[in-house]
C-alpha cells in the first residue's frame, strides 16, 4: 500500500481511466504499463485495456469496409438492373 491507494483501488483507476479515453486508450494504458514497475495488476489491466482499445478500432475499421462494400454492391445492382453495365 503506496501513499494510503490500495493496489486494487489504483488498477481500478487506470481501467476506468483508460475506458473512458477510448480514443486516448491506448497511450494512456501504454503509459500506465511503462511508469508502474511493481504493481502486475495495474500492469495487467493496462495490457488489457490497450488490447481492448486496439480491437475497438480494428472493429471500427471493419464496420467502415463493411458500408463501401455495401455502397459499391448496391451501386452495381442498381446500374446492373437499369441496364447501364
Amino acid at each position: 500500500m503506496e501513499n494510503g491507494v490500495g493496489m486494487t483501488q489504483t488498477s481500478r483507476r487506470c481501467f476506468v481511466i483508460c475506458d473512458d479515453l477510448l480514443r486516448l486508450g491506448i497511450i494512456v494504458s501504454l503509459i500506465f504499463f511503462i511508469i508502474e514497475k511493481t504493481n502486475r495488476l495495474l500492469r495487467f489491466h493496462a495490457m488489457q485495456d490497450y488490447y481492448s482499445a486496439r480491437l475497438d478500432h480494428v472493429g471500427i475499421a471493419f464496420k467502415i469496409l463493411s458500408m463501401l462494400v455495401d455502397i459499391a454492391w448496391d451501386t452495381v445492382g442498381f446500374m446492373a438492373f437499369w441496364g447501364l453495365l
